[in-house]
């Protein structure tokens, strides 16, 4: 197993913060989630699948719903797709719902944000090898729709993705690593 990507949130609701891992290259695509205690520790409580050869290679955590609980975002490079992890109102989260990001396209970073003039969260994901960013435009509800693409450039290899309001306009900026060719790409919002 190779862990590719960490966060932190309160994922159980408890007050307390939890930590969830992705697993790349264990030929299981999983997710870790370490609940935490108060004094600090951590519990290895639940791993949650991806699917067989998915490779997670980012993950986020944020509520995707709006439904007041934290949801898992994960880009699957192995299969081309991102998944959707929602809680519901137990606290196991419910099975990955997949959008995908072409063929060929490898997702490797993902982030979340408001990348249109609604009230919905959004996701970018950067596609290493097919040379482009996607944008999934949100519908509040946990769907999303299908992959808006926006290159970065030839034999660029786009790695990571970061999110911003770079230039004061109230709207959200992003950029991205290009592994290939070292440099960045800005997209203003």
């Amino acid at each position: 197993s190779m862990l590719m990507s960490i966060v932190v949130g309160d994922i159980n609701n408890d007050g307390i913060l939890d930590i969830a891992i992705s697993d790349f290259g264990s030929g299981k695509g999983n997710i870790g989630v370490l609940y935490g205690l108060d004094n600090g520790t951590f519990l290895v409580s639940k791993i949650y699948s991806t699917g067989i050869n998915t490779d997670p290679s980012s993950i986020v955590i944020c509520d995707i719903d709006n439904d007041g609980r934290l949801d898992f975002v994960v880009s699957n490079s192995n299969k081309n797709n991102i998944g959707i992890m929602l809680r519901d109102k137990s606290e196991p989260l419910g099975k990955q719902t997949t959008f995908s990001t072409d063929n060929g396209s490898s997702p490797y970073a993902v982030v979340v944000s408001h990348f249109n003039d609604d009230d919905h969260l959004d996701i970018a994901v950067a596609n290493s090898k097919t040379n482009n960013i996607g944008i999934f435009l949100g519908y509040g509800d946990g769907s999303f729709a299908n992959q808006e693409i926006y290159s970065t450039g030839t034999y660029s290899s786009p790695k990571f993705i970061a999110v911003g309001d770079l230039n004061n306009d109230k709207q959200m900026d992003i950029v991205v690593a290009n592994s290939n060719t070292g440099n960045i790409c800005i997209f203003l919002g």
